[in-house]
């Protein structure tokens, strides 16, 4: 299994949750992986995270796979990415400190602005989650060697309540 393989790209974050916006992808680029580990394997379980990072690194996914990549799981990581990223993006860290940079035609929306989005793709992220979940309950009912490694894992959503600042 490639321990190291990301499933997901800036630029398809950036289709999937920013498609109209001026975007620059190179602000996503760290920390991919770990939020992967932190939303995929934990949804997934073990065995059947680690079949999906091997079938992504040969790139030879099963149809079943491919589906619930592109359909499901990217959509809903992309989400879940945003979500963690947005105070990085919103406030940078450089030699002088944390920075809000803003250019000459933007105003900040503020942590109230920021708080609004984060909660909205937190949102969207676990509704996508639940989704996915549901799809993958009906395919197993419909043929039972269907997902045949995914687990049942306890951790479904956000149990913790919105965010404010």
């Amino acid at each position: 299994m490639a321990h190291n393989t990301e499933i997901i790209t800036a630029a398809e974050i950036k289709s999937n949750v920013l498609a109209t916006l001026d975007f620059d992808e190179n602000l996503l680029s760290d920390r991919l992986i770990q939020y992967q580990r932190k939303y995929i394997r934990s949804l997934l379980g073990d065995d059947f995270y680690d079949q999906l990072l091997t079938e992504v690194a040969a790139s030879s996914l099963t149809a079943e796979n491919s589906t619930l990549l592109t359909s499901y799981i990217k959509p809903m990581l992309s989400h879940y990415i945003m979500f963690e990223e947005l105070p990085y993006i919103q406030n940078q860290i450089g030699s002088r400190g944390v920075r809000n940079p803003l250019d000459d035609i933007s105003s900040d929306a503020g942590n109230r602005g920021m708080g609004t989005v984060r909660n909205k793709l937190l949102a969207d992220g676990d509704l996508m989650k639940e989704n996915l979940i549901q799809f993958i309950k009906d395919e197993q009912e419909d043929n039972s060697s269907a997902y045949s490694l995914y687990e049942t894992c306890k951790q479904r959503g956000n149990n913790k309540g919105f965010i404010s600042y």
